[in-house]
């Protein structure tokens, strides 16, 4: 998403954010992500996912059995992603 300047769960290509799941091959019955950015913190995007309803959901459901976190910071801003999955 830095690379290439958006902010979605879709990708520029209308593809949804779960093809690069199939890409490379990874399986699982469900999964959800989280995204956020700003321009001040990398701990503040925590924040951001515990203060939202939805993102919390996410953060706290137990039938979620692997996570994968990123954090990079590019183009005067960080951003991070939550990947969910069982």
């Amino acid at each position: 998403m830095i690379q290439n300047n958006f902010f979605n769960h879709t990708n520029p290509d209308e593809t949804k954010w779960t093809n690069w799941l199939h890409t490379i091959g990874y399986n699982h019955t469900t999964a959800e992500e989280n995204i956020a950015y700003n321009t001040s913190d990398p701990v503040e995007l925590f924040n951001q996912w515990w203060n939202s309803p939805g993102h919390r959901a996410n953060m706290m459901d137990e039938n979620y059995t692997k996570v994968g976190i990123g954090v990079i910071y590019g183009n005067n801003k960080y951003m991070g992603t939550q990947e969910f999955s069982n």
